[in-house]
């Protein structure tokens, strides 16, 4: 027997056969054959023991909102990662071999640079040296280059100091130096040699000097008196000499040429420098 709901021609749904189960329960009443005459096919539903409901479940909605999705983030890929690694590396090693050629370019110009300027400064200074070496030969006496003797100091007059050149060329000397000025009475090699390492050029003459190279030197002096010292040296005889720092000239007579090379080639060039001002006539 089938059962109509009043509103319309559709099978019962659920809540009305729950009642109908209830209302069964209440009344003893069993359907006949075990099944309800609710039909069979699409809409039909049947009662199981006791007046269960046996038929399709229908699914609950949940209130709940479900969980957002998992965004998931782009995968990377492995070839590209280390192409751009690779990539990475070989600009790297481009540019450490252009720093590298970079570098060496500049060094090898330095070194270039480096070698003509010794070169052309030994070149000019060894045709200077031996031109002036030539002025002093002509004048009947010579110009030699000697090693330092050091420069320590004493600090008596009356040290004893033994020496390699005579007059000395450096080497230990008198804590205290000459005045610049010209002599007309020796003065101590001992404190010249101080001189000497301010950048001096010290002129001395023997006994048998003629009174006219005398005045010629004197004459000398006069010109361009910064930093030289003029005395006579009897012991020297019948020459002239011209000291430096490790450099000494001789001459038998005077030569404007000669003392003039020297003095421009070596006064100023001591090891101990100090500025024209302090080398004047009375310092």
């Amino acid at each position: 027997m089938s059962t109509k709901n009043a509103r319309s021609d559709e099978p019962e749904g659920p809540s009305d056969l729950t009642r109908r189960r209830y209302d069964g329960r209440r009344s003893g009443v069993k359907p006949a054959g075990g099944e309800s005459s609710l039909g069979a096919g699409k809409g039909h539903v049947r009662a199981g023991r006791r007046g269960r409901y046996d038929g399709p479940l229908v699914a609950k909605k949940s209130r709940t909102p479900p969980p957002p999705r998992r965004v998931q983030a782009p995968v990377r890929r492995e070839a590209g990662s280390r192409g751009a690694a690779a990539m990475s590396a070989d600009e790297r090693r481009q540019r450490l071999i252009l720093y590298a050629s970079g570098a060496s370019g500049i060094i090898g110009l330095a070194v270039v640079l480096l070698v003509f300027f010794v070169f052309h400064s030994s070149g000019s200074s060894g045709g200077q040296s031996k031109a002036l070496t030539q002025q002093f030969v002509g004048c009947g006496g010579s110009l030699h280059t000697y090693p330092s003797e050091g420069r320590g100091h004493v600090f008596s007059l009356t040290a004893k100091v033994h020496y390699k050149t005579f007059p000395p060329t450096s080497g230990k000397h008198y804590a205290v130096p000459a005045i610049f000025d010209q002599y007309d009475q020796p003065v101590k090699e001992i404190q010249l040699v101080h001189n000497l390492e301010h950048g001096a050029i010290v002129i001395q003459y023997g006994k048998e000097v003629s009174k006219a190279d005398v005045s010629k030197i004197s004459d000398f002096y006069r010109s361009d008196p910064t930093a030289l010292v003029v005395a006579p040296l009897p012991t020297l005889g019948n020459k002239i000499a011209l000291t430096a720092w490790t450099h000494l000239g001789t001459c038998t007579r005077f030569s404007e040429s000669a003392f003039k090379g020297f003095r421009d080639a070596y006064r100023y060039h001591g090891p101990e420098h100090f500025p024209p001002a302090a080398l004047q006539p009375g310092e």
